[in-house]
């Protein structure tokens, strides 16, 4: 080593890196004997011991989402015992952030599923750099979670049934899509509205922005609701109908249409109608509370009204008074419309 000879690794056919520093020039002097005639000597070129770059250790977390700081490990070193200085540059999807220039990290605020980003990595150790190196990583998309809530307090036959997917969740964020579907039906939309005739199975999927979907399934049982009964329409002498029933169900209100149209609520099961016109009149009654109205529940029921005692429309009073009136006036101007028109003559 620099012209001395080294006693350590004589007869080694290699030297040992842990013997060998930057600088340092080594030759070897091999001498060659087979025991009995002689030797000869061999002396190799001199070897300068150069700097030896550092290099870089560098990997990603096993799990990783927009929801955590995205956080790789980078280990440095350098065989010379240098203070090694690393150099970072980040891209998202491609773009240089110039704001995370030499992090070792992505904090999660600037993290979404889906997203591209390169960490490209070089170390130096004051003289010499490692190789660049390059690490992509995709964001994990997290899958939402699907949940059902059954808003209406009873599930009944032939009645309206409210579902909510509003409880279930994407953690990452995004926005959600729903469908529902039950036997060959279908829907979409956070909330759904049905009406069975039969127990069902009703699924819910939701899907988030980048595609990720989860299901949750309910089974409903509807059991007979309450409903109107012995609706009894009454037609009266003075032109009125006289409407009543029997309700078997908690205290609620009642629409009362005719021909289809609402002419009235009550709270009482007995309401009285003054139609306009005589003929086959349709009357339903219709309960509703503040969840529904009743489909299963309403009940319907024909009469016949008839209409007496309707005065034939006649000119008033008034109406003759100032009739008459015109006339008069119309009568007295005549004459004085004559005189003038004769002195344009002449």
């Amino acid at each position: 080593m620099d012209g001395e000879a080294q006693a350590a690794g004589s007869d080694a056919l290699r030297m040992e890196a842990s013997r060998l520093q930057r600088g340092q020039s080594w030759h070897a002097v091999v001498t060659v004997t087979d025991g009995t005639d002689g030797s000869s000597e061999f002396t190799t070129a001199a070897v300068l011991i150069e700097n030896a770059p550092p290099t870089v250790a560098f990997s990603w977390p096993t799990a990783s989402s927009s929801l955590v700081d995205l956080l790789p490990t980078l280990t440095t070193s350098d065989v010379d015992g240098d203070d090694v200085t690393l150099t970072v540059s980040w891209f998202k999807n491609g773009f240089r952030d110039a704001a995370l220039e030499n992090a070792t990290g992505v904090p999660a605020g600037k993290l979404a599923p889906g997203q591209v980003w390169t960490a490209v990595i070089q170390a130096t150790d004051g003289q010499s750099t490692s190789e660049v190196q390059e690490h992509t990583h995709v964001v994990a998309n997290l899958a939402p979670t699907a949940a059902v809530d059954v808003r209406s307090t009873q599930v009944w036959f032939g009645e309206t049934i409210l579902l909510s997917g509003e409880a279930s969740t994407d953690a990452d964020g995004g926005d959600l899509s729903y469908r529902w579907s039950w036997g060959s039906q279908s829907a979409t939309g956070v909330e759904v509205a049905l009406v069975l005739d039969a127990s069902e199975t009703v699924t819910l999927t939701v899907t988030d922005a980048n595609g990720a979907t989860a299901t949750a399934t309910i089974d409903l049982e509807p059991v007979n609701g309450p409903f109107i009964s012995d609706l009894e329409a009454t037609p009266q002498n003075n032109g009125e109908v006289d409407l009543e029933w029997n309700w078997n169900g908690d205290v609620t209100s009642f629409n009362v249409l005719r021909n289809g149209v609402v002419i009235g609520q009550t709270d009482s099961t007995r309401f009285t109608d003054l139609p306009l016109m005589s003929g086959p009149t349709a009357y339903t009654v219709q309960p509703f509370n503040d969840e529904r109205v009743f489909i299963a529940g309403a009940d319907a029921v024909d009469a016949e009204v008839v209409l007496t005692g309707v005065e034939e429309p006649s000119p008033s009073d008034l109406g003759g008074f100032v009739l008459g009136g015109v006339l008069l006036l119309a009568l007295a101007l005549m004459p004085l419309a004559a005189l003038r028109k004769g002195g344009e003559e002449a």
